[in-house]
């Protein structure tokens, strides 16, 4: 790792991981006015593909971690989304260690 690499950031329990996603996507979403929890119905959210991409990319920058969204996904709630990245960064965490 060069000088000017930046280190990934530490991976916590899932827990912790889940409140730094959801701040992510906070961050993202239209409406910073809202009260974002993991059970916010994603279509009370103005939410888009652009801005799980943008989450996507940020995560992967932060945690030092490939990120291919499951394709299948169909998030009901915010929660939803968190937990489908989260559970991709922690698979990650797993196999390099």
């Amino acid at each position: 790792m060069s000088e000017s690499a930046v280190k990934p950031a530490e991976i916590g329990d899932k827990e912790t991981l889940n409140r730094e996603i959801l701040a992510l996507v906070k961050k993202e979403i239209q409406d910073q006015e809202i009260d974002l929890t993991m059970d916010t119905p994603t279509d009370a959210v103005a939410i888009d593909s652009i801005d799980i991409i943008h989450v996507v990319f940020n995560i992967e920058e932060r945690y030092g971690c490939p990120i291919d969204p499951p394709s299948s996904l169909e998030p009901k709630t915010v929660g939803d989304i968190v937990n489908a990245l989260s559970d991709v960064v922690l698979k990650f965490r797993q196999k390099a260690e």
